[in-house]
């Protein structure tokens, strides 16, 4: 079985004002860190436990 699960738009760095990277937005990659990103790592442990299972 194959299963795919994408956790996108993630922050490449923890400290944006350390870096000259004005490409991102810093207040919009912490604010999708703390809700979304979460969500994803919901999603990933469920995805692992269907598999763990689906195997036994």
């Amino acid at each position: 079985m194959c299963r795919t699960l994408l956790s996108t738009d993630t922050m490449q760095v923890k400290d944006y004002s350390a870096y000259y990277m004005e490409m991102f937005d810093a207040a919009e990659k912490l604010r999708r860190h703390e809700e979304v990103f979460p969500q994803d790592c919901q999603k990933a442990f469920l995805l692992g436990k269907s598999l763990v299972e689906k195997a036994s």
